[in-house]
């Protein structure tokens, strides 16, 4: 029996409702005709478990919030969903998806899933996206190359930087424990029995940490965890966007622009401050000549005059052209790294984005955490459908606001090319825009 269809089959013999904990709204990028829950509360978590649905993608955001914070609402949704499920009979298989590239409150999350037996597997690995893992070291893949995680952006960010280039070192820098490897030379011998014998053979509060290239390597992964579950195993799982919608039995789609949708006027958000983000900012700009930058210290300040100001700016442009960016200042200053101020600053952008909710069709935002919180607070909508991709890695959500169904582009904001974003305003709509390669 090939790998797949034993994967179909542990999937179709289990019976627990999945449910996946995202901690930023990216989460979904490997998966299509699924729901997104913004707001977990009793009602809309209770609307799943009514369901027949077999999993849903819950969006926390915790990456956004301190560390005490995210342990204390990871609890609260877990304790909630264990008690709706009761009453409706059903079981559940929680998995939390993370940062493919290992940001995070990774331990203190798994911590408050209050398992006390379990055995960690833990699969950083998104190879639609170039994240790998290799003999035990994670690597992004940029131009060609495979470079350690520890050696980009991603490991000096501000709140969850790290220095360890192996992950065995890196589960005892970040989380203080002991790290199992399964090398990719034994998962491709044994396929899913390796990864059972050893989650089965780890001691307990261990953290395994599977090698993992293609999709039939994480196929495999999620095969050998199933049965470990099959013989009684308490698994703890943290992983990228790959394995989580792979257990589920979610595809991606690759989604084909509509001609239908020509020239709807489109506000691209942009609140990631990745290097990439900041290329593919500058890039649409070149297109779109309509950029509208929100000063640090205006975004901090947030008085109702600033909101106001850039609101106008806003609609003055859109009185002049259909695609507009608002963007925060690509450089802050050491004193704004601090998730207060990240805080601070969202909050302005969400306050503006919310006053021009009828003057744009359609929105493209970069950045996970701005994402979610354009779809939550500023649209105030409380889930979202996943259609599909528009490329690797890129999604377009439909949100349902006042009887209006709006088209909603969430681009991770380390995923992508230079031309990303141009392309995402393509897609849904504004065929002013030139999408700069053939990627549709």
């Amino acid at each position: 029996m090939n790998v797949q269809s034993e994967l179909d089959q542990l999937i179709e013999r289990d019976q627990r409702v999945v449910l996946i904990l995202d901690d930023d709204p990216t989460g979904s990028q490997t998966a299509s005709d699924v729901e997104i829950i913004l707001d977990p509360s009793t009602k809309n978590l209770s609307a799943f478990f009514a369901s027949d649905k077999k999993a849903v993608y819950v969006l926390t955001n915790t990456r956004a919030i301190p560390e005490e914070q995210a342990v204390s609402l990871i609890k609260k949704i877990v304790n909630q969903s264990e008690e709706i499920a009761a009453k409706y009979g059903k079981k559940i298989a929680f998995i939390q998806r993370g940062d493919s590239t290992l940001r995070g409150h990774v331990f203190p999350e798994l911590d408050a899933m209050n398992k006390q037996e379990a055995i960690t597997l833990f699969v950083p690995a998104f190879p639609e996206g170039g994240r790998v893992t290799v003999g035990g070291i994670h690597y992004i893949e940029q131009a060609g190359k495979r470079i350690p995680v520890n050696s980009t952006e991603f490991a000096r960010d501000p709140v969850f930087h790290f220095r360890s280039r192996e992950l065995k070192e890196w589960v005892d820098e970040v989380g203080n424990r002991e790290g199992v490897l399964i090398l990719l030379d034994e998962l491709r011998k044994a396929g899913p029995q390796a990864v059972m014998k050893t989650l089965l053979e780890s001691p307990t509060g261990s953290v395994v940490i599977p090698d993992a290239e293609t999709v039939e390597d994480i196929q495999a992964i999620v095969a050998g965890t199933l049965l470990a579950e099959e013989q009684g195993l308490q698994v703890n799982i943290r992983s990228a966007a790959t394995f989580a919608s792979i257990r589920c039995g979610l595809k991606a789609k690759k989604l084909s622009p509509s001609p239908d949708q020509a020239f709807q006027k489109v506000l691209v958000v942009c609140g990631s401050h990745t290097e990439l983000s900041s290329v593919q900012l500058a890039n649409l700009e070149k297109e779109i000549h309509s950029t509208i930058i929100v000063s640090t210290e205006d975004a901090i300040r947030g008085s109702r005059e600033i909101i106001d100001r850039y609101v106008t700016m806003c609609q003055d442009r859109f009185q002049q052209t259909k695609v507009i960016a608002l963007a925060t200042e690509r450089k802050r200053l050491p004193k704004y790294h601090d998730l207060s101020s990240a805080e601070k600053i969202m909050d302005t952008m969400i306050s503006i984005v919310r006053e021009l909710t009828d003057e744009f069709d359609g929105l493209v935002v970069k950045g996970g955490i701005t994402s979610a919180e354009m779809a939550r607070k500023s649209l105030g909508v409380e889930s979202a459908y996943v259609l599909g991709q528009i490329e690797a890695g890129v999604s377009l959500w439909e949100l349902s606001r006042k009887g209006r169904q709006i088209p909603y582009v969430v681009v991770p904001g380390n995923i992508g090319d230079a031309f990303t974003l141009t392309r995402a305003v393509y897609f849904i709509g504004n065929h002013s825009v030139k999408a700069p390669t053939d990627t549709f």
